[in-house]
């Protein structure tokens, strides 16, 4: 649902699902453990025919996540394994974790994305 409704706001983005995600870092890490693999990875155009379009891990949390799995989600490259801007889809039940993860890392100062979006899937 989260990327239809991105692709009707916006035609021209490209969507990477969570499987080709997987099936790529599995064939470049044979026998490594592999870090968080977002649902889906979004890719905005660019402003011009030249350039290549923003790279943006997308999360959709529609249960009670824990905290450390946030925090996961939400780190820089050496817990996340990526360093992409984040965007977090959340709802009644995971919102609450998620912001207040995010506050925690913000007032700790931790490691994290470039770019953190939290969006309410109720609205």
């Amino acid at each position: 649902e989260v990327r239809m409704k991105l692709e009707a706001e916006e035609p021209k983005v490209e969507w990477i699902s969570e499987r080709s995600i997987q099936a790529e870092r599995e064939l470049q890490a044979k026998g490594k453990q592999l870090k968080h693999i977002p649902d889906g990875i979004l890719i905005l155009p660019g402003s011009d025919t030249e350039s290549e379009g923003e790279e943006i891990d997308i999360e959709v949390q529609i249960s009670k996540p824990s905290s450390q799995k946030v925090a996961e989600v939400m780190g820089g490259y050496w817990t996340s394994g990526s360093t992409n801007p984040l965007r977090y889809y959340v709802n009644k039940q995971s919102g609450g974790v998620v912001r207040a993860v995010y506050r925690k890392m913000v007032q700790e100062r931790r490691a994290m994305r470039p770019r953190i979006e939290i969006i309410n899937l109720d609205e």
